[in-house]
This record gives structure tokens, C-alpha cells and sequence, in this order.
């Protein structure tokens, strides 16, 4: 009885602190931008050929490691250095994000173009999706330091939309339903390729209007520069580790099993995607544990670490059982799950990390802001190494479901590194608070 009395309690004293206006606005934005990610996923399986939907995601793969080696890090070092600056430091802060960000994206199209160009006609024929793949990922450089910058500002309508896709596959559904209109046989991989692209591009127009900024980066105090980028290119490798080797790993997977394995894996994501619908709401106070964190309140991060952790593995058991119940039949019709072989199996597979992902999300995120990248490069480079030879020693078998079976497992490492570091850092080790 006394058990049941402490877990109420506990609930009532994490919904005393919540703000549900803010959170429902929250969800409103974060729930239309997960439908329109499912609708475009319906979409790409139900207008494109299994091994075309895979090309589409390595698309997005590619354009994602592209952004991570040109912005060298940067966004890495925003919420650190403005975290611990005044207000004055904090606003040049904010205007060398932009415009470096800007000028890093032009370099970034510029150079893989050229190199690109360069190639054997019958290499660019077979990679041509390259070009377009720089393109994207110029404006993915430009959205994650606005994201950075929404979210430490505390502007989390704002931080919501530029979260990973979420106002990206907003305005692709848009657009697709404007195509749809007009004329559904313009619906390819290549116009589905301009659709994305052009989303972005408005996406980071919107988000620069917000903000005022110049772009000449020597218009900020020198000390600020140097702070920037001495901390960027410190974050770099960490950052290239923990960004980029998942993608890295589906880049490798679609040469090693092929698109349609590619494309079996970015199913499972999206579905369980869904299940972790509350835990990414949840996930944009995180940025409030790290100024926790640097202003010494030991006790209010571990209320925010215990009330992040409960509420993230809750509402995912919750989700989950919806999905097991009702949501399957669903996913198997409208994702064409019949035409991917061994795609329910990992979905099912998917669910398992899922649910240490709800759990360590906190643990992962909070690492990263606090600048525990020395941790971090480690994990990851054993985790990247131990992954590829796993890839390369299974190639062999060409079987769509053990790259997935591989990806849950580093997966899996990975989040109960993350966690017991910090269960340590935050529960036991007062001197580090």
C-alpha cells in the first residue's frame, strides 16, 4: 500500500511541474509531424519500388554524414558556451552559429559538386543522386544549429519544428498532396528528391527570419571565435561519431545487403518512431538538465533525471501495447509490409531497443550536452568498429533481417553504457555536481 502511495505521489509531483499548456502545443506540432513522417512513408512504399524506397533513404543517409563532416561539429558546441555566457556573448553566440553555418553549407555543395563532377561519367551515372544528396544536407547543417539554438533559448514551439523532421515532413506531405492534385503520375523517386529538398529549403528560410544575425562572421569578438570553433573541432570527432555512425551503418548496409534491406530498416525506424512519440517531447527539456548540471543544483537534477526517465518508459509501455493491440494491422496494410520480406519480424526486433531507448534517452542526451565526448568517442568507436565487422562477417548470408538484428544489438550496448555512466555521474558522484 505504502509503494502504491509513493508512485502516486511521484506522479502528482512530476504533473505539478509540468506546463500543459506549453506541452500541448507541443504535442499538437510533434503529432501532425509524425503523421506526415507515417503518410510519407505510406507514400514512398505504396508510389515506389522496394528497392527505390531504400534509394531514398540512403539519400537521406549520404546527406546526413555529409552535414556532420561540413559543419565540423559546431552545433556541438552551442549549448555549452551559451549556456555559461552572458547576454552580450550570448547574442554574437547566435549570429557566428548562423552565418557559419551558412557558409559552411556553401562549402559543403561546392566541394562534393566539383568532386563529383570530376568522377567517370558511368560512376556519376550510378551514384547521380550524390548532387542531390549535398544539397539536402547544406540545409540539414543550417537546421541543426537552429534547432540548437530554439532549444537552449527555450523556444521549444520552435525547437519542436526543427527536430530532426518534424516541420520538414510537414510541409514534403504538402507538397505531395499539391502533386496529388494536380497530377499523382509526377510522384517519382526524383520529384520526391526535389520535394524534400525544397521543404528544407523553406524550413531554414522560416528559421533564419527569426533571428538576427550577420554574415560576416568578423563581426563577432574575436574570443568567441576562437571559443567556437577551438570547442567545435574538439566536439568533432565525438560528434561525427554519435551523429553520423548510424548512418554511416546504413550507407554500408545498402551496399553490403542492398537497398530493399536499407528500406526495411527505415520501416522499423518509423514505426517505432511513433512509439517514442512522448519520450521526443520529453526530450526537449533535456537542454534544462545541462544548465542544471554546470549550476551546481544536485538534487534538482536528479528530480529531473527520475521524472524524465518515469514519464519517457511509461508512456512508451503505453504506446507500445496500443500498437501490439491495434496498430499492427494498420502498419501491415498501409506499409505494404507483405512486399519486404522479414519486415514484421523487425519491427518487432526494433521494439526491444525502443524501450532501452525510452529508458537511456536521457542518459545519451544529457552526456552529449554536458561535453562527456572523451566518454562518448570511446563508446562509439568501439561500437562503430564492432558493428562493420560484424556487417562485413555476415555480408556472406544475405539476409535482410540480420543488419537489423546488428543494429539492435550496438543499439542496445549503447544505451546501457549511456545509462549506467550517468546513473553514476548523477546518483553517486557528488563531487562531479
Amino acid at each position: 500500500m505504502s509503494y502504491i502511495n509513493s508512485i502516486k505521489s511521484f506522479t502528482k509531483s512530476i504533473l505539478k511541474n509540468l506546463d500543459f499548456k506549453s506541452i500541448s502545443r507541443l504535442v499538437s506540432i510533434k503529432s501532425v509531424g509524425i503523421l506526415s513522417s507515417v503518410s510519407i512513408t505510406i507514400i514512398l512504399v505504396r508510389e515506389l519500388e522496394p528497392k527505390n524506397v531504400g534509394i531514398y533513404f540512403l539519400f537521406l543517409a549520404i546527406a546526413k554524414v555529409f552535414s556532420i563532416i561540413f559543419s565540423l561539429g559546431s552545433f556541438a558546441a552551442i549549448i555549452p558556451i551559451y549556456s555559461a555566457s552572458n547576454r552580450e556573448d550570448a547574442r554574437h553566440l547566435v549570429s557566428l552559429a548562423l552565418s557559419s553555418s551558412i557558409w559552411m553549407a556553401l562549402m559543403n555543395v561546392v566541394s562534393i559538386s566539383l568532386l563529383f563532377y570530376l568522377l567517370p561519367e558511368q560512376m556519376q551515372l550510378k551514384f547521380w543522386y550524390i548532387p542531390a544528396a549535398a544539397l539536402m544536407s547544406a540545409f540539414i547543417i543550417i537546421q541543426t544549429n537552429l534547432f540548437h539554438l530554439f532549444s537552449v533559448k527555450s523556444m521549444l514551439i520552435e525547437a519542436t519544428i526543427f527536430q530532426e523532421g518534424t516541420g520538414r515532413n510537414i510541409l514534403i506531405c504538402l507538397i505531395f498532396l499539391f502533386i496529388f492534385i494536380f497530377d499523382k503520375s509526377l510522384l517519382g523517386l526524383r520529384s520526391i528528391f526535389f520535394s524534400t529538398i525544397f521543404a528544407s529549403f523553406f524550413l531554414v528560410a522560416y528559421g533564419l527570419t527569426r533571428f538576427y544575425f550577420n554574415l560576416n562572421i568578423f563581426k563577432v569578438p574575436n574570443k568567441i571565435i576562437k571559443k567556437y570553433f577551438i570547442l567545435s573541432i574538439n566536439f568533432f570527432p565525438s560528434t561525427s561519431l554519435l551523429y553520423g555512425s548510424s548512418h554511416i551503418f546504413d550507407i554500408l548496409i545498402n551496399y553490403l545487403f542492398g537497398p530493399i534491406s536499407l528500406a526495411i530498416i527505415a520501416i522499423a525506424n518509423r514505426v517505432c518512431e511513433l512509439l517514442l512519440f512522448f519520450t521526443h517531447i520529453i526530450n526537449l527539456y533535456f537542454v534544462k538538465a545541462s544548465k542544471i548540471y554546470f549550476s551546481g543544483e544536485r538534487n534538482n537534477l536528479i528530480r529531473l533525471y527520475k521524472r524524465c526517465i518515469y514519464l519517457s518508459f511509461a508512456t512508451v509501455l503505453v504506446l507500445i501495447s496500443l500498437y501490439i493491440i491495434f496498430g499492427h494491422e494498420f502498419a501491415y496494410y498501409f506499409l505494404k509490409l507483405a512486399d519486404f520480406e522479414y519486415s514484421e519480424i523487425a519491427i518487432f526486433i526494433m521494439i526491444i531497443s525502443t524501450i532501452g531507448q525510452s529508458i537511456t534517452i536521457f542518459s545519451q542526451n544529457f552526456l552529449s550536452n554536458i561535453g562527456r565526448f572523451k566518454f562518448l568517442i570511446t563508446l562509439d568507436s568501439v561500437i562503430l568498429i564492432f558493428g562493420i565487422f560484424l556487417l562485413f562477417l555476415s555480408s556472406s548470408y544475405q539476409v535482410a533481417i540480420i543488419p537489423v538484428a546488428v543494429i539492435v544489438l550496438l543499439r542496445i550496448i549503447r544505451q546501457i553504457a549511456c545509462f549506467y555512466h550517468v546513473s553514476g555521474l548523477v546518483l553517486r558522484k557528488k563531487d562531479n555536481i
